[in-house]
């Protein structure tokens, strides 16, 4: 499993989590490995959200922390297999922790 999560800036697992990905400077892509999370710093360059989504399908999100996103914006993630996890978390720890 993948998970896109938006962040404000990097602070490692302190680092604030975005409520509007398509506003987001970065986001991370976690996925857990035998001994842990792997965790990947993106600059984020979308410029809708439709594009954003394509962008996750090629890295094989399978679910995206999007708590802004409108119904037409979870229709396009959830049209490329990509589930809209909508809760609001103020850390990327505190994300991870809830997620895994």
């Amino acid at each position: 499993m993948k998970v896109a999560i938006p962040i404000e800036e990097e602070r490692g697992v302190e680092s604030p989590v975005s409520e509007n990905f398509l506003l987001s400077p970065y986001y991370v892509i976690v996925s857990p490995k035998d001994e842990g999370l792997e965790v990947n710093l993106y600059e984020n360059v979308a410029k809708s959200d439709r594009e954003l989504a394509e962008v996750l399908y090629v890295f094989k999100v399978n679910k995206v922390v999007y708590p802004s996103a409108t119904n037409k914006v979870k229709l396009a993630f959830s049209g490329l297999g990509i589930e809209v996890i909508d809760k609001r978390y103020s850390t990327l720890e505190e994300a991870l922790n809830d997620i895994f």
